[in-house]
């Protein structure tokens, strides 16, 4: 999906600017997010909320114990109802920057990530760089995705250079 800021008229505006050639054609696109999100800790198996069928809320994923952690925002670290915060609040960045390069979908992509941070029951990398590469014309977008570094991580895996 990830379309949700197509509405905001603020991003209508610079990408018509842009599509209409105020900077001429743009050949790299760049996302970040960084939430200041706390651990989720460790889970405990409770009861279910009483107005939660919890058997529908997991749909086709497989059937898990009903733990603390897991509602009603965790699910989105956890791998069989989430993907982290790519999925989370990437894919809405990432939709900019494919709509203001014109580009369609690309033919390579590649991901790395890790947890950097808490020891908890997140299971989806915390943080994660995305380059999208080999467009059917040169270009190069890239996300990175995560929760903020802890006090004293340097994180220094940012790209340099221009299109590939």
């Amino acid at each position: 999906m990830g379309n949700q800021r197509r509405s905001w008229s603020g991003i209508r505006q610079a990408i018509d600017e842009l599509h209409g050639g105020v900077i001429g054609r743009p050949y790299l696109a760049q996302a970040f997010y960084a939430a200041n999100r706390p651990s989720i800790g460790r889970g405990k198996e409770v009861a279910v909320l009483p107005r939660l069928n919890w058997d529908l809320w997991q749909g086709s994923a497989p059937r898990k114990p009903f733990r603390d952690n897991f509602v009603h925002y965790n699910w989105h670290w956890f791998w069989d109802w989430g993907n982290g915060e790519l999925g989370n609040n990437g894919v809405h960045a990432l939709d900019v920057c494919r709509w203001g390069l014109g580009a369609g979908y690309p033919i390579r992509v590649d991901s790395t990530g890790g947890r950097y941070r808490y020891d908890d029951d997140h299971q989806t990398p915390a943080n994660r760089w995305v380059p999208l590469r080999e467009y059917s014309y040169s270009a190069l977008l890239n996300g990175s995705f995560g929760h903020k570094p802890a006090s004293g991580y340097n994180n220094a895996s940012e790209p340099t250079g221009g299109p590939p």
